[in-house]
């Protein structure tokens, strides 16, 4: 009867660590999932925010072009040049 009994705490040990062991890996492979989600959506951020930047650039440089007194505009094509 000593020798069943040893071998039933081995197994419900063998059982224990199998689990423990594929929890762990399922809480890992969350974790590791969760993080690319993060940095994924901090790229998205920074692409949204670049383009966003590019067009104010671009506004501001139109409105400076259309009310500045001081700027040059180029010659219309087709326009002769006087020198």
């Amino acid at each position: 009867m000593g020798r069943s009994s040893e071998s039933q705490q081995g197994s419900a040990l063998l059982i224990t660590m199998i689990v423990i062991t594929i929890l762990g890996t399922i809480a890992f492979a969350i974790g590791a999932s969760t993080v690319s989600s993060l940095r994924r959506q901090s790229q998205i951020e920074d692409s949204q925010n670049a383009y966003q930047a590019a067009v104010s650039g671009l506004e501001d440089g139109l409105l400076r072009f259309r009310y500045s007194k001081d700027t040059e505009t180029p010659l219309e094509v087709g326009a002769k040049l006087l020198v």
